[in-house]
């Protein structure tokens, strides 16, 4: 029985063995043809599922389409953070096994799984302590917003967002090993079988969210959507360990030294942290952009949560290519082939800027059509189609700037990554949000966000310029 286990794992080790090699030789538009087609699905049904979440809460009331507005920037961070401890994972794992370490990629993964799940459970805690401090931080308490700046009445949402992030912080573990074994699959090349995991995971989240909210009839509300995401984040990490062991065969259970484990977990953080860090720079300026929004009134912030969504969705093909980009120049730059990284992201970021040509001409004609879908109120749906004119057009430049974090990152700058954000937000996108507001109101602040994702493009471009340019 040994014997034939010890069989299974060679061939198993062979065959990540031959993936790395299709990645350094292969020709590089084939090889990223190849890495992303089988995630693209899977992106836009991830992304999806958060618009269909919108839609599903729209047909509730404006009220609680307001209330799951105002956890977007939380939630994303969660996000954020889980992807953060991915991209640390997918960096230092694609460089061992692009130098073709194989025995001690498997201890990077087990490792990566263990301080992540540590990491998680701790925020966790502190999420469930802060709620109601934060949300009133974020503006969700409408009665410290002066009655003059309203469109509408002041509703009480606070016990919604109490119950829906209650239950978003208990699964955050949960979706964190989720997301870390489906890196840890796409990481040793396993791309298809990642997407096709990933697929399932956001499908059966929406069929269980609206279950959930149909099941729930006239006393449905944000809980219901809480619970369709438990439920399923709990199953798929499970089913998702269980791959990592059987299928992929990239988990070491031995006992490993101290040395080896510290290393490991400074190697993996030492991504990781900046990475997440940049990760939460984004939700946090989106909820600082609520907060100022807040004061339009409830109409507001519904038509604001509902374009966030759409522009995640709009950006799928940027968020396809950030998923297979640092595989495939994290493994070539550990193999020294660095023209081979050049090509790779020289290529996604032309490919990213027309597609994200052709979605702003897209978005501009169904406008109307689907603004309507996600309201029945008259001042949501005109807000909605006016920012659905408006907010495209700088998307090339935020998919621009997300290829340029994930460059960074794999090619082993996560603090340049880290600081090319912290200029975007900081110098960038609240400063134009800021001055808009302050000269033309409400749709002044929507022109400068635009503007400002222009810039961000441009900047991130240079900068990616100098970091690539030859010594």
């Amino acid at each position: 029985m040994n014997k034939q286990q010890s069989s299974i794992d060679c061939a198993k080790n062979q065959k990540r063995v031959n993936r790395s090699n299709w990645l350094l030789n292969q020709p590089v538009i084939q090889v990223m043809v190849q890495l992303s087609l089988p995630m693209l699905p899977a992106i836009i049904a991830v992304i999806g599922l958060d618009l269909f979440d919108a839609f599903l809460v729209s047909g509730i009331s404006t009220e609680t389409l307001a209330a799951l507005s105002f956890t977007i920037p939380v939630t994303s961070s969660l996000f954020a953070l889980a992807i953060g401890f991915s991209v640390g994972t997918v960096s230092v794992l694609s460089y061992s096994l692009g130098r073709g370490e194989h025995h001690k990629s498997q201890r990077i993964a087990t490792d990566s799984l263990l301080i992540s799940i540590l990491f998680a459970l701790m925020i966790t805690v502190l999420g469930l302590l802060s709620i109601p401090p934060l949300f009133n931080l974020l503006g969700a308490n409408f009665a410290l917003i002066p009655e003059s700046f309203h469109l509408g009445p002041r509703p009480d949402i606070m016990p919604e967002i109490t119950n829906y992030m209650q239950l978003r912080y208990i699964g955050f573990v949960f979706m964190l090993i989720t997301l870390l074994s489906n890196s840890v699959m796409r990481a040793t090349g396993d791309t298809k079988f990642a997407g096709k995991l990933m697929l399932a995971w956001a499908s059966l989240t929406a069929l269980v969210d609206y279950l959930f909210i149909a099941s729930a009839g006239q006393e449905a509300n944000l809980a219901s959507l809480g619970k369709g995401h438990l439920v399923t984040d709990i199953l798929f990490a499970i089913i998702s360990i269980i791959i990592l062991i059987k299928r992929e065969n990239i988990l070491d259970f031995s006992l490993p030294s101290y040395q080896t484990l510290s290393s490991n977990c400074r190697a993996i953080l030492k991504i990781s942290l900046p990475a997440s860090g940049m990760g939460l720079l984004t939700p946090l300026t989106i909820g600082i952009i609520t907060s100022w929004v807040a004061f339009y009134g409830r109409e507001a912030v519904a038509a604001f949560g509902v374009i966030s969504r759409i522009e995640s969705l709009a950006l799928f093909i940027p968020m396809a290519l950030s998923t297979s980009l640092p595989i495939f120049v994290g493994q070539n730059f550990g193999a020294g082939c660095i023209n081979r990284s050049r090509e790779a992201i020289n290529k996604s970021l032309l490919l990213t800027v027309t597609a994200q040509v052709f979605i702003v001409f897209l978005l501009i004609l169904i406008a109307e059509p689907l603004a309507s879908s996600f309201s029945d109120s008259e001042v949501v749906v005109q807000l909605i189609t006016f920012l659905l004119y408006l907010l495209p057009i700088g998307y090339a430049g935020k998919g621009v700037a997300i290829l340029v974090g994930s460059s960074l990152n794999a090619i082993h700058r996560p603090h340049s990554a880290f600081i090319l954000t912290l200029i975007k937000m900081c110098f960038l996108y609240v400063p134009a949000a800021y001055i808009g507001a302050y000269f033309y109101g409400l749709n002044g602040l929507f022109v400068g966000l635009m503007v400002a994702n222009l810039l961000m493009g441009l900047t991130a471009y240079v900068w990616l310029s100098l970091s690539l340019k030859p010594n």
